[in-house]
């Protein structure tokens, strides 16, 4: 799953502009294509500064890396900070909260795992259920490209 997210003028909202998600196994080789295709698509609409992935997938991420500078895309990936998910999931639902979180209605799996995800009952704290039964993979994705920009969303948001 990769997530193109961008922000309104002084961090007021976050916008999920673009999304890619493919269930099933592909090779290496079909994820490096797609994912170039999907940052030529994202770079020619916006201005991209940053790719995060998942700091976990090393060798995915040095594949992707080389695919990029194969195809003259001058982006670096950077690994995704990855911090408690459920400071994630509730700084998401803050901004939902306050009307500062918007999606492309052509984000539809971003939409979906949205609406899917629930806690997981077996557990005693709040914890995002993982099992394989709701889509994951995209709210992790979406996560990690607004991690960074947590403090300037929550305490720059409201700059006039």
């Amino acid at each position: 799953a990769f997530v193109c997210s961008g922000f309104t003028t002084n961090f007021k909202q976050i916008v999920k502009l673009e999304e890619y998600y493919k269930q099933g196994i592909i090779s290496p080789d079909e994820l490096a294509a797609d994912f170039v295709d999907f940052v030529r698509m994202c770079t020619k609409k916006w201005r991209v500064i940053e790719i995060r992935a998942d700091s976990a997938e090393q060798v995915l991420i040095a594949g992707l890396q080389k695919a990029l500078l194969k195809a003259g895309i001058m982006l670096e990936i950077t690994n995704a900070i990855k911090g408690p998910i459920i400071e994630r999931i509730r700084f998401d639902q803050t901004m939902m909260g306050q009307g500062r979180y918007k999606i492309m209605r052509h984000c539809t799996r971003l939409i979906e795992a949205l609406q899917s995800a629930v806690w997981d009952d077996k557990k005693q704290d709040d914890v995002r259920l993982d099992d394989g039964t709701t889509m994951i993979d995209p709210l992790d994705a979406s996560e990690y490209s607004t991690e960074p920009f947590i403090d300037d969303l929550m305490y720059g948001g409201f700059a006039a």
